[in-house]
């Protein structure tokens, strides 16, 4: 059966080059902070798109597939990060959901975890929510991949609306290190150029546009 291509695809050229520590461990995510913190590991908050949390973890797309969500941690782990995610609750507040991340980056932070050393990825909805918990957080060295998450699309402007209002409120607090990255036929989310502008002069940010064609369907973002 086809997978959940434009993440997945997305994900593993993300992956190419980022390593942990090669610690084994017993699990391969953690819903939440470990009850160990171990400083010397290095972090990855992974916040899926809008699919899990319609159809939850095992959500399947008639057009792209299974989201893998279990698999994507489990690459993630294989490369030696600790893995913090879970399967939000349908309709979860962007804001209330930001903000919770934003404390448990805190709670890593102030265990002695170096913000060089947490990263924050989130896929389309989740990317939403990265974007946000950058700007809650105010941490200039905390690691942000936005994958697919800035509504600047080339065909729908009625994303390209949605995103201006979201974002012209938030941007001007936007810390951190920021990938941002698209497909070059995605009809919804495009660069997060407009955003990077709005934000504080000495923002940290690259941009990759891929050239996939798998496109970004808006009822599994």
């Amino acid at each position: 059966m086809k997978t959940f291509a434009s993440i997945t695809v997305i994900l593993s050229i993300f992956l190419i080059g980022l390593s942990g520590s090669a610690q084994a461990k017993t699990s391969f995510y953690y819903k939440d902070i470990p009850p160990s913190i171990d400083t010397s590991q290095k972090y990855i908050f992974f916040l899926h798109g809008l699919i899990v949390e319609k159809k939850g973890p095992h959500a399947e797309s008639k057009k792209y597939g299974r989201y893998e969500y279990y698999n994507i941690l489990k690459a993630f782990s294989d490369r030696g990060f600790i893995v913090i995610s879970e399967a939000r609750r349908r309709g979860t507040d962007i804001q209330e959901y930001a903000s919770k991340v934003a404390d448990q980056i805190r709670t890593l932070m102030a265990a002695g975890v170096a913000p060089e050393r947490i990263t924050v990825i989130g896929y389309s909805r989740g990317a939403t929510i990265t974007l946000r918990t950058s700007s809650i957080l105010g941490e200039p060295k905390v690691n942000f991949v936005v994958l697919a998450g800035c509504g600047h699309g080339k065909y729908k402007k009625k994303y390209q609306k949605r995103f201006e209002e979201f974002v012209k409120p938030i941007a001007p607090d936007l810390r951190g290190r920021f990938l941002s990255i698209y497909d070059d036929s995605d009809k919804i989310s495009g660069s997060c150029q407009k955003a990077f502008d709005l934000a504080p002069e000495g923002l940290e940010y690259d941009e990759k546009e891929l050239k996939t064609h798998l496109g970004h369907h808006e009822r599994t973002g």
